[in-house]
């Protein structure tokens, strides 16, 4: 198993087809809901992005943004199905707060569905506790909101 990690912009092409997956996936499991939030997941173009491939296979992304007061929220994470439980997920994530860990953040938020239960046990298990929904999210009973406090020391732990 040959994972490796890209640092890209958002026009990339393989984080245009996996998000375009991750919104068919999310269209699937929450129809009643999805389009609503189709303005907020936007990624501006040039926003830095990271790609996961798998033996050259682009099969997971995730991205940030700036959410203000040294908190960044993280945005576009997902894995394509026939390849979640390989550990893809925590090797975006651990790329991805080692680099807001270098621009100064302090703290990480993010949103998921209740239904990606897995996602959350793993959200969990990697320091992530579970908050009230913020911003767009406060009423929605589909989503749960995560916050970490980011920390130099547990980063290398992870290694």
């Amino acid at each position: 198993m040959a994972i490796s990690i890209l640092s890209t912009d958002s026009q990339h092409a393989d984080f245009q087809q996996l998000t375009a997956s991750l919104d068919k996936e999310l269209l699937r499991r929450y129809p009643a809901i999805t389009g609503k939030y189709d303005a907020y997941n936007a990624v501006p173009a040039g926003t830095p992005v990271w790609i996961a491939y798998y033996d050259d296979m682009a099969v997971g992304c995730g991205t940030f943004a700036n959410v203000g007061d040294g908190v960044a929220e993280i945005k576009r994470m997902y894995v394509m199905p026939g390849y979640r439980g390989l550990g893809i997920a925590a090797q975006l994530l651990d790329v991805i707060e080692m680099k807001l860990l270098d621009e100064g953040f302090h703290s990480a938020v993010l949103e998921t569905g209740v239904k990606q239960t897995e996602g959350i046990k793993m959200l969990h298990e990697r320091g992530y506790q579970t908050i009230e929904n913020y911003g767009p999210y406060v009423g929605c009973e589909s989503s749960v909101c995560l916050r970490k406090e980011l920390h130099v020391e547990e980063m290398k732990a992870y290694k």
